[in-house]
């Protein structure tokens, strides 16, 4: 047999030794999401969940979390949302849990944290001032007052889709002391879950 004859069958036999040996998963970069769970199972799905969320609903729900997630589990109540103008964290082990209670063992969406806001309208101290202004004008028939409000604390209004406010606070004068020039007022204060918080203001004009 000649040399070149046994250096081809040299090669083919090495090409023949490589291609049967098993091939190697590539292992994904650093930024890359597994698509499966850490088991590799391909029946579950790996949810890509958003590090920060806003929302102006009560509730948050799954799909607030994933963008695009399936339609059977995008209406899913994860957790209620905070108050408007307010932020809370989520473990995702709190939304795995939710999914397996709502019986979708088919999804999984990791480990870490998610920021929930409530989107809100604030409203400031001289805003306030200016309103409270305007009603103890009217009682002292329309004389020019102006207002040093105590006992405020900051809040904000629920919004709807469209950033306009859902619901508005109520101001009532509850006594006016023209003597000392001070009043006392009542703020009531929509909490977003179709409730309202009652604060007693105090202050002078």
């Amino acid at each position: 047999m000649s040399m070149i004859a046994r250096t081809v069958i040299s090669v083919l036999f090495i090409a023949f030794l490589l291609a049967a040996l098993p091939a190697r998963a590539t292992p994904a970069g650093d930024g890359e999401a597994s698509s499966g769970t850490p088991s590799g199972d391909p029946s579950v799905l790996r949810l890509q969940v958003r590090s920060d969320v806003e929302t102006n609903d009560r509730v948050i729900r799954l799909g607030d979390l994933v963008p695009g997630a399936p339609l059977e589990i995008s209406g899913l109540v994860v957790a209620d949302a905070p108050a408007p103008g307010a932020s809370v964290v989520l473990s995702l082990a709190d939304v795995q849990r939710a999914l397996s209670r709502a019986g979708h063992s088919g999804y999984e969406v990791g480990d870490g944290r998610v920021t929930v806001r409530r989107a809100g309208r604030h409203v400031s101290r001289a805003r306030l001032a200016q309103r409270l202004a305007a009603l103890i004008g009217d009682r002292l028939e329309g004389a020019p007052v102006r207002v040093t409000l105590s006992g405020f604390r900051p809040f904000a209004l629920p919004v709807d889709a469209n950033g306009e406010v859902a619901a508005d606070y109520r101001l009532s004068l509850l006594d006016i002391d023209e003597t000392r020039g001070r009043f006392q007022a009542r703020l009531a204060v929509p909490d977003g879950f179709g409730g309202s918080r009652m604060w007693t203001l105090t202050g002078r004009y």
